[in-house]
């Protein structure tokens, strides 16, 4: 029940990132159905190991399990940085209160609030990559021509694929036919499925949930010798920043100046100075 209402309660809030202070852990024993257990217990302990979470000391000498396996569990699995920015505004709120007994006030208390800065980052911390879920959706075709495939293709791109693929297969009776995978936003599932049997002769498409790890990301632009060109960073595991030229303004960029596209990246890398972000890590 616990699980079920936080997961709902994310799923309709829909937030963009979720924050969270670090969290406390307790001290002496709780007892469980294995028998009484010291606090923290094993659980709570193996997964602030796995996800490298930090956690507060200043409360260690409070008698009690300040945090439950179940509340790390969803901590570790639904927070994107255990650290709230530092400039925000709180549209709304939401308090919960808890049964036992401490000697300050048992509650969890919930923001929506708007940032007006990126989220902080450590730059001597772990920064995990982000799991999402996503939708695959494939069908094989042998009735249309090349022609209807590129346009099907492009059509799904169009309307938000993450990503299309297809290539020529050999099907039933000899026939040259193709293959195509698309990889979709989770959400958005069921509308791609009416596009596949809209705009293709398709009648059946396999379809399955995935879950991907994707470094975090985003769009701006940086200064350079050749002016401002659009560049997209990615966010390491390790905290590092890695930037890319898009691929578009290096094309601009070689057709402009008659030099090649090795020449190009390379001063583009030697000359990058100040970068504007477009938009937040995600």
């Amino acid at each position: 029940m616990d699980i079920i209402g936080v997961c709902a309660a994310l799923n309709y809030l829909n937030p963009k990132k979720v924050y969270c202070n670090e969290p406390m852990l307790g001290k002496g024993f709780v007892q469980t159905e294995h028998g009484k257990l010291s606090v923290p217990t094993p659980a709570v302990i193996e997964l602030i190991r796995q996800k490298n979470i930090k956690v507060l000391s200043s409360f260690q000498s409070i008698e009690g399990e300040l945090s439950t396996p179940t509340g790390i569990a969803l901590l570790s699995n639904l927070v994107d940085y255990f650290e709230p920015p530092t400039k925000y505004s709180i549209n709304s709120y939401g308090v919960g209160i808890g049964n036992l007994k401490f000697p300050f006030p048992n509650m969890v208390r919930v923001y929506k609030i708007t940032s007006f800065e990126d989220p902080p980052f450590d730059d001597n911390s772990q920064i995990s990559p982000k799991c999402e879920e996503i939708s695959i959706q494939e069908a094989w075709i042998d009735d249309q021509t090349p022609e209807d495939i590129s346009n099907f293709v492009e059509k799904l791109r169009i309307e938000g694929a993450y990503d299309v693929s297809y290539q020529a297969i050999n099907m039933k009776k000899n026939r040259i036919g193709f293959s195509i995978q698309a990889i979709l936003p989770i959400e958005k599932k069921e509308y791609f499925r009416r596009l596949w049997f809209d705009y293709s002769n398709t009648i059946g498409v396999r379809e399955r949930n995935q879950s991907r790890w994707i470094l975090l990301r985003r769009r701006g632009e940086c200064s350079t010798t050749f002016g401002k060109i659009k560049v997209k960073q990615t966010l390491k595991p390790d905290g590092s920043i890695n930037m890319k030229p898009e691929n578009d303004e290096v094309l601009r960029l070689k057709l402009k100046h008659k030099i090649s596209t090795y020449e190009i990246r390379k001063i583009i890398k030697e000359s990058s100075k100040k970068f504007k972000a477009f938009e937040n890590w995600k």
